[in-house]
């Protein structure tokens, strides 16, 4: 309606009156990244437990693929019957075995010629270290050169149960070294140098694990023309993990 001359317009409500910008109340929105939220503790914790997870069935994978190619290559692999095992062994209880370093590379090579063969390496470090148990060692050489190489060379049930059985008795073990052969910062120590040319150790036998030098044992040998190649022992090399 219209306002006359003399009328004033009634002052308009507060509810009329749309409020400015400093006016209005201002609502602080939490930063996302400084919320402390167990839930997502929680995750991110989940998370790194299964990326370490993942790591280690990637290294178990590649181990393993490993060892499934070192079986096809060694021809253990085979469809056809084994044949009856050979009288290759020396019975080891027929051995006296050596009790210093220099007493064992002799006595293995003359009970185990054209089986087992120490680079100069192997020879050097091994007088080198302070391992005391060198009857363990040798007793670890023959079944390399013993059930290990028939097995290597006949294989069959018989040959497998005889390994298995001679390792378990000395406390040993043979497993594939991983992946320190192809780590360019590993490799060069993990080549034994046999009759002019280098050899992949990429396989060792596994004592005691103690990182005690006077204690832990491992062998680490290559396998070249028919023969087992020692190019390091007893000490632990470096590897990826260490």
């Amino acid at each position: 309606m219209p306002l006359l001359d003399d009328e004033v317009a009634p002052p308009a409500s507060s509810r009329d009156v749309e409020p400015s910008e400093g006016d209005r109340p201002q609502v602080r929105v939490a930063d996302p990244i400084t919320v402390q939220d167990p839930t997502v503790d929680a995750l991110r914790e989940m998370i790194h437990e299964l990326r370490s997870k993942l790591g280690a069935a990637v290294r178990e994978r590649d181990d393993a693929r490993r060892e499934l190619e070192l079986v096809r290559k060694q021809g253990l692999a085979s469809a056809e019957p084994a044949a009856a095992p050979k009288a290759t062994q020396v019975p080891s209880e027929d051995l006296n075995l050596p009790e210093d370093w220099d007493a064992l590379f002799s006595w293995a090579h003359q009970h185990f010629d054209g089986k087992i063969a120490f680079t100069s390496r192997a020879r050097r470090v091994a007088r080198k270290s302070v391992f005391r148990d060198i009857p363990q060692v040798a007793s670890a050489v023959a079944m390399l050169a013993n059930e290990y190489h028939d097995l290597l060379t006949i294989g069959g049930d018989d040959c497998r149960r005889a390994f298995d059985a001679r390792c378990a008795e000395l406390g040993v073990s043979i497993g594939v070294t991983g992946a320190a052969t192809d780590n360019h910062r590993t490799a060069e120590s993990y080549t034994a140098t046999w009759n002019g040319k280098g050899h992949l150790m990429e396989r060792h036998v596994q004592g005691s694990s103690s990182r005690d030098a006077s204690r832990g044992l491992r062998i680490y040998f290559a396998q070249a023309e028919g023969v087992i190649v020692i190019g390091h022992l007893p000490t632990h090399l470096r590897n990826s993990l260490t």
